[in-house]
This record gives structure tokens, C-alpha cells and sequence, in this order.
């Protein structure tokens, strides 16, 4: 039987934050269970949409779960829905669709509240969340989960607070206080997803 194929992307920093976190956490995931592919993404409408596009078709992934930084999370947010409606930071067209007559909004496959509980009992703070944003999250999570109701597979994407250490950092240089969580707690929290979501595979 092949491995599953896992697509796990983050973001490039933004804003005058040094890094960030989801990038640090792509880099460093690992597991034998699965073929990776990771990718970090530009936080920029204008030169995400096509290069995505070209990732998930010529990856082909049975798993996609994108992480993203959201800086007043206490936990990690597994989120629900992708609503079909994106925010620019141009003032002159600050609202579009993503996809015009696309889907109004679609849905993971995955049980978000379940998955939050398992992610809790092993120790990793997690709630089910149903809003994306309306940045560039919720429309990369809109692109995974359109490709996944069309061709198969399962999509997540999960909203991280800032690791403990730039957190510290960023508190040290700016006086900013943010909530934050261990790099290494939050790898166990995306590990601990992987593994649920292979548990629910049927055996060959």
C-alpha cells in the first residue's frame, strides 16, 4: 500500500513580525507514516492563487492541512468552514468573492469538535472554530477544500498563536504581549491530527 500523500503549508512572515510560526513548524515536521510535501505560502493575494493551484494538482494529496498565525489565539483553532468571500488590503476593492458563482461556503470532512477533544486529552490546547477569517486563511482553506470536495481527500486548516520563544521575542523589542504556545507542543498537536486522521483510513 502506498503512504498517504499530506500537503502541509504555512506562511512566509508579514507585518514586522521576525518570522512566522507556522513556517518554523512546516520546516520542522516530520513523520515516516506519509510522502510530504510542504510548502510555505506568500502572504499575497496576487502571487498565491496559481502557484497553489500548480502544488495541489501535480501533488495529488490525500491530506491537506494548512496552518496559519491567528495572534489572539490561546489555542490551536481547528476550523470548520471556508466561506467563499475574500478581504484585500487594497481600500479601493477591499471585498471579493474567491470564487464568483462558486459554492457559498464549504466544509471539512473532518469532525473538527472531535478532533479538538483528542488534541486535549493528549495535552494540546485545541477548540473547533468556524470562521477562517477573511484573509488570505480563509482563502487558501477555500482552495483546499474546493479541490478535496472535488477530487477526494480531506482538508484542515488550523489557526496557531505565536511559539513561546517569539513571543518572548517580540515582547522584548516591542513591549507587545501575545499569547503563545511551545513550538513543540504545537508539533505534537499537528502530529496528533496526522495520526487521527490515519486511524480513520480503511484498511486495504
Amino acid at each position: 500500500m502506498d503512504k498517504p500523500r499530506l500537503l502541509l503549508t504555512g506562511f512566509e512572515k508579514f507585518a514586522n513580525f521576525p518570522i512566522n510560526p507556522t513556517q518554523t513548524l512546516v520546516e520542522s515536521f516530520d513523520s515516516e507514516q506519509l510522502v510530504i510535501k510542504k510548502a510555505i505560502l506568500p502572504v499575497d493575494f496576487g502571487r498565491i492563487a496559481a502557484p497553489y493551484d500548480e502544488l495541489v494538482n501535480s501533488f495529488l494529496p490525500d491530506l491537506i492541512i494548512n496552518l496559519g498565525l491567528n495572534a489572539s489565539a490561546l489555542s490551536l483553532n481547528l476550523e470548520t468552514f471556508a466561506l467563499n468571500a475574500g478581504k484585500d488590503l487594497n481600500p479601493a476593492e477591499p471585498f471579493f468573492d474567491i470564487e464568483p458563482n462558486g459554492e457559498v461556503a464549504y466544509r471539512t470532512n473532518l469532525n473538527t469538535d472531535h478532533y479538538a477533544s483528542a488534541l486535549r486529552k493528549e495535552g494540546v490546547p485545541a477548540i473547533s472554530s468556524n470562521y477562517a477569517g477573511d484573509y488570505l486563511c480563509n482563502y487558501i482553506y477555500y482552495q483546499s477544500l474546493k479541490w478535496t470536495n472535488h477530487n477526494g481527500g480531506d482538508a484542515l486548516f488550523v489557526h496557531l498563536p505565536f511559539t513561546s520563544s517569539l513571543a518572548a521575542d517580540i515582547y522584548e523589542s516591542e513591549r507587545r504581549e501575545f499569547a503563545s504556545l511551545s513550538k513543540e507542543l504545537m508539533l505534537k498537536g499537528v502530529n496528533t491530527l496526522v495520526n487521527l486522521w490515519l486511524r480513520q483510513l480503511p484498511l486495504s
